[in-house]
């Protein structure tokens, strides 16, 4: 009725605009204070954009119907959100390549796809390996969900290298721990860590050909000692003969670098906590560096020559291993090269995740 006398009287229907995609299930776009017809089909109004992650289905008026957008769209406050392209992931390794061994709760390098850890529980012996997430952080989760309620510990630390010097431990009662029955997962500086005990757990890493180098050697090291009397970080040093090419260690209240049955014994003091261990020999502009502050030494000797002779971390001595590290360790990094110029490189990376200085 109302239209015929519009029509009569030669009025138009002012509620309504030309374009009807304006309308949105009740709101008219133009003037909310005009109330829109219901049409056919709800369309979206055109609206702005913005960059964003979610997808999926999702709530876009005031009456609750939902609207499904295009993957990766979502509507909201009058704004479709369109996402941008996923942040591309960069390790250490992809920046500073070339590492005999590399072992770390987290992600350190694009090529490397597999777990940061392999865990057994106390419960059962049961083991299962704790991937990363895609942030490349440990996926705690999976790692609470497997240890809940019991210890756990770690019987390998695969290597991130492409070398597959992996870190075993078989032994049931020197493996490290990471989650313990009564506060969950061991943790350092709010990350996760593995805990020596200081008497007995160590990892030890078979004849490892890409770190037996007799010219340059690079380390880091993030750990937290307890002790720093007599620790083992990491070692290729077999002291019940006399093949002992290099060893990095606390020993009576400093951090020690002895190369060739101690043919050299550089010490730096330090204390008991957290810090990151470094060390550049090349035979000429050697360093040996406690929170990226250096420490320089002259020696030009090459390393002995010792395939024979396993690499263990936590610990001296792979035929009887003794000095056992006590803290955490989240990360051990070794190269087979000369990383002078890029040592404050990867130690400020090291730094940037781990915040130790």
């Amino acid at each position: 009725m109302k239209e015929v006398l519009r029509q009569l009287l030669g009025q138009k229907d002012e509620r309504k605009p030309a374009d009807e995609s304006l309308f949105l299930s009740g709101r008219n776009y133009l003037n909310p204070q005009m109330p829109a017809p219901l049409p056919e089909k709800t369309q979206l109004p055109p609206v702005p954009t913005q960059v964003g992650p979610v997808a999926g289905l999702v709530t876009v008026n005031d009456n609750g119907q939902i609207f499904q957008l295009a993957p990766g769209e979502v509507y909201e406050g009058g704004i479709r959100i369109i996402p941008g392209p996923a942040p591309t992931f960069t390790g250490l390794l992809d920046d500073y390549p070339g590492a005999a061994a590399a072992y770390s709760l987290r992600r350190l390098a694009t090529a490397y796809t597999g777990p940061l850890v392999q865990v057994r529980r106390a419960s059962d012996n049961d083991e299962t390996t704790i991937p990363y997430k895609d942030d490349g952080t440990l996926d705690v989760a999976v790692l609470n969900a497997f240890a809940a309620g019991t210890d756990a510990f770690v019987s390998e630390w695969p290597d991130q290298s492409t070398n597959e010097s992996d870190a075993l431990q078989t032994s049931t009662s020197a493996q490290p721990k990471i989650y313990d029955a009564s506060t969950g997962i061991i943790l350092d500086g709010g990350k996760p860590a593995l805990s020596f005990n200081g008497t007995s757990s160590y990892l030890q890493i078979t004849s490892p050909a890409s770190i037996n180098t007799t010219n340059n050697l690079s380390a880091f090291a993030v750990n937290s000692p307890n002790d720093i009397s007599a620790n083992v970080i990491v070692s290729k040093w077999e002291t019940s003969t006399s093949i002992r090419p290099w060893i990095f260690v606390y020993v009576s209240s400093n951090l020690r670098l002895a190369l060739n049955n101690n043919d050299l014994k550089l010490n730096v003091s330090t204390t008991a906590r957290k810090q990151l261990s470094s060390f550049v020999y090349n035979k000429s502009s050697n360093v040996i560096a406690i929170d990226g502050t250096p420490t320089s030494f002259t020696y030009s000797s090459n390393l002995q020559n010792a395939p024979s002779v396993d690499v263990l971390i936590g610990a001296e001595r792979p035929l009887s291993p003794q000095a056992f590290f006590s803290g955490p360790i989240q990360e051990v990094i070794l190269y087979p090269s000369d990383q002078s110029t890029n040592r404050t490189g990867i130690e400020t990376n090291i730094n940037d995740f781990y915040s130790i200085y």
